[in-house]
C-alpha cells in the first residue's frame, strides 16, 4: 500500500462525507483512509462506519474521550500501513490529482516530502490562496530559508503534503496544544534536513468554518498553551545540530505566532538567574577565563555574584502573592539561564518559559558571564509580551503592586538617580556601565560625566520591547562593541533602554512605586527588612554582596520563608 491518509474528526457529520469523497475521487487508487473519530456527539462515527462498509480502504478508529487533534493524528500515524503519509482535516477536501501529482513528483525529484499550499474557501463563498506561492523546486530542509521566515508564508500546515513515513522516525504531534502542533511537526521535518519539493500548485481546499467544531485557528487558550509550545520547541531544537540562523529563525516565528494569537493586554515577568555551583557553568567559566584572562575592571567576586542564594523561589512567591495582574491577565514568567542545567530542581518547568542564552544572544558571544551584556538581549526572548518587568533573583514584591504602578498609557515608569563612582570601588566596571548606558541612551544630547553614574532604583524594572528594539536600531554598532564575556568598563547595561525611552517618548518619568534597598552585609539587616514592610515598600532588593556573612545570608532566607511560606504554582508539588 502506498499512501495512508489520516483524518481526525470531531462532530463533522456535515462535512466528513465530502472530505472522504474527495479521497475516493483521487486518480491514484492505492490508498487507505484512516478516520479517527474524537468522541463525536453527532452522527460522524455512524456516517464513517457506513462509508467504510462500502469501501474497505476506509478505516474508522474511535477515541473513548475527546483527546484533541494531535492525539488523533498520532493514533493515525501509529495505525498507518502505508509507505507515505498525508493529513486531511475533516472539514476540508482535496483536488482529484493531489496524490498522483505528489507521487510522480516524489519519484521524479527523489525527495521525501512534497509540500503544497492551501486554497481557503470563506463562509461568504470567496476564495484566497493562503501562504506564499514559491517557485517550484527541490531543496533540503535546513537550506529552505523561506520556510518560517515570515508568518505570511503560512508554512506550518501539515495538510497539503505527502511525506515518506520512514523519515518521520518517531516524530509525533505535541498533545495538549490548542494550536501550533502543525507548526512544531513541520519544523522538526526541516530540522531533520528532509529533502523537500515545494510546489506552486494548490490541491488542498481549506474550508474555514465559524463554529465551535472547526479546526481553524482560534488562538492560544491560556499561558499553559504558550509555555508548552515554547518548551516543546526548545526540546525539539536541541535534538538537532542545526545552524544558528535556523535556530533563531524558528524561534522568531514562534514568537510572532504568540504575539499574534495570545493576549496582547498582558504584562510578563523576566528573571535572569545564575547558579555558580553548576559544574557545567563552572567548566565554561574557567575555559573562557583561561582564554581571555580577567578583563580590566572585573571585580573578581566570583562567589558572591554567581552563588545560588536560594531566594529565587521567594521571588516567585512574592510575585504570585502581591502582583495579581500578572496571573489575572495571562502574563508569562520567563527564566533566562545559560543552559538547562541551571534550572532549579524544585521548579515546575511546565509553568515557566525556560529560555537559554543561545535562544536570545548571538552565539559568537557565548558563553557569557556578564549580566550587563546579557541584559541587552532581554527583548529577544521568544513569546515575550510588549510590556514586561525585569527581576533579578534578589528582587521581591513586598506589598501589593498593580500594572498602573509600573506603566502609564502603556509606557514604563522610571526615574534616574545620580550618584558618584568611588575611585577605589571594586565595582568600577559595573558602575561605569551605568554611565555608558545613560550617555548612549540620551545621545545626541550633551552629557558630561567622568565619575558619576545614573541609574534607576535597584529594583525590578518595567520595560517595553518596542523601546528596546528602537534603541538597538539607533545604536546597534555601539551596543555590539560593548559586549564582553566578563564585566568591563566599556560595558553598556540595560538602563540604556529607559534612558533612550525617556528621550524619545517610549518611557514615562512619573515613577511612583515605593521602593527599598539593602544588601545582605548590612548591620541590623532583619530590622531594616521589617522596617521596609512596615513602611509599605512595594518593590525591594536584598542585594547579595561579597562581604556578607553566611549567618546573614541564612537570616535572609529564614526571613523570606516567614513572609512567603506558601509554595507558588511555579514549584513542583511536594
Amino acid at each position: 500500500m502506498k499512501v495512508s491518509i489520516i483524518i481526525p474528526a470531531f462532530n463533522a457529520v456535515e462535512s466528513i462525507g465530502r472530505c472522504i469523497g474527495s479521497v475516493q475521487r483521487q486518480d491514484e487508487t492505492d490508498w487507505e483512509c484512516i478516520v479517527i473519530d474524537d468522541a463525536s456527539t453527532d452522527g460522524t462515527a455512524a456516517l464513517v462506519a457506513e462509508m467504510a462498509g462500502e469501501d474497505k480502504r476506509i478505516r474508522l478508529l474511535r477515541n473513548d474521550t475527546n483527546r484533541g487533534v494531535s492525539f488523533s493524528r498520532n493514533r493515525g500515524l501509529d495505525a498507518a500501513r502505508g509507505e507515505l503519509i498525508s493529513f486531511l482535516d475533516s472539514d476540508d477536501d482535496l483536488e482529484s490529482d493531489f496524490l498522483s501529482y505528489c507521487l510522480e513528483t516524489m519519484n521524479r525529484q527523489g525527495v521525501d516530502w512534497v509540500k503544497s499550499f492551501l486554497r481557503a474557501h470563506r463562509p461568504d463563498g470567496s476564495m484566497a490562496d493562503w501562504g506564499f506561492t514559491p517557485a517550484s523546486r527541490k531543496v533540503r530542509g535546513r537550506s529552505f530559508r523561506e520556510a518560517f521566515a515570515d508568518p505570511k508564508h503560512d508554512f506550518g500546515h501539515v495538510t497539503g503534503s505527502l511525506i515518506r513515513k520512514s523519515v518521520l522516525d518517531g516524530t509525533r504531534f505535541t498533545t495538549g496544544l490548542s494550536m501550533g502542533e502543525d507548526m512544531l511537526f513541520s519544523m522538526e521535518l526541516l530540522c531533520r534536513n528532509t529533502p523537500i519539493y515545494v510546489s506552486e500548485r494548490r490541491f488542498y481546499n481549506y474550508r474555514r468554518r465559524i463554529d465551535g467544531h472547526s479546526l481553524s485557528i482560534n488562538g492560544y487558550k491560556n499561558k499553559q498553551d504558550v509555555i508548552l509550545l515554547m518548551n516543546s520547541a526548545r526540546r525539539m531544537l536541541d535534538r538537532y545540530a542545526i545552524p544558528e540562523e535556523m535556530h533563531q529563525r524558528l524561534l522568531r516565528y514562534l514568537d510572532l505566532s504568540v504575539q499574534r494569537h495570545y493576549r496582547k493586554d498582558r504584562t510578563d515577568i523576566v528573571i535572569c538567574y545564575v547558579d555558580g555551583g553548576d559544574p557545567q557553568w563552572q567548566a565554561d567559566y574557567r575555559r573562557v577565563a583561561l582564554r581571555t584572562g580577567v578583563p580590566s575592571g572585573e571585580d573578581g567576586h566570583f562567589g558572591a555574584r554567581y552563588a545560588n542564594s536560594g531566594t529565587l523561589k521567594y521571588v516567585l512567591r512574592s510575585i504570585e502573592r502581591h502582583f495579581p495582574d500578572i496571573h489575572d491577565k495571562g502574563g508569562l514568567i520567563h527564566l533566562l539561564v545559560s543552559s538547562d542545567s541551571q534550572v532549579p530542581d524544585w521548579m515546575d518547568r511546565n509553568r515557566i518559559n525556560i529560555v537559554r542564552h543561545k535562544d536570545v544572544i548571538p552565539w559568537k558571544f557565548l558563553p557569557i558571564f556578564n549580566s550587563s551584556s546579557i541584559e541587552l538581549f532581554l527583548h529577544h526572548i521568544p513569546g515575550l509580551a510588549e510590556r514586561f518587568v525585569y527581576f533579578n533573583d534578589d528582587m521581591f514584591v513586598f506589598s501589593a503592586v498593580r500594572e498602573k504602578d509600573l506603566f502609564v498609557d502603556g509606557k514604563p515608569r522610571v526615574r534616574f538617580i545620580r550618584s558618584a563612582i568611588h575611585p577605589e570601588s571594586k565595582d568600577a566596571a559595573w558602575l561605569h556601565s551605568f554611565t555608558n548606558a545613560f550617555a548612549l541612551g540620551i545621545s545626541p544630547r550633551a552629557f558630561r560625566a567622568k565619575e558619576v553614574y545614573f541609574h534607576p532604583p535597584h529594583i525590578a524594572l518595567p520595560m517595553s520591547k518596542s523601546a528596546c528594539k528602537a534603541c538597538w536600531d539607533a545604536h546597534k554598532s555601539a551596543l555590539l562593541r560593548s559586549i564582553t564575556p566578563f564585566r568591563d568598563r566599556r560595558n553598556v547595561n540595560q538602563y540604556v533602554f529607559p534612558a533612550y525611552g525617556l528621550v524619545h517618548g517610549g518611557y514615562s518619568p512619573k515613577m511612583t512605586v515605593r521602593d527599598g534597598y539593602t544588601n545582605d552585609a548590612a548591620t541590623d539587616l532583619i530590622r531594616k527588612l521589617d522596617r521596609m514592610l512596615a513602611e509599605g515598600v512595594q518593590l525591594a532588593c536584598i542585594n547579595g554582596v561579597a562581604d556578607a556573612t553566611d549567618r546573614n545570608r541564612q537570616a535572609v532566607r529564614k526571613w523570606l520563608e516567614r513572609q512567603f511560606p506558601t509554595p507558588s504554582i511555579y514549584e513542583k508539588e511536594g
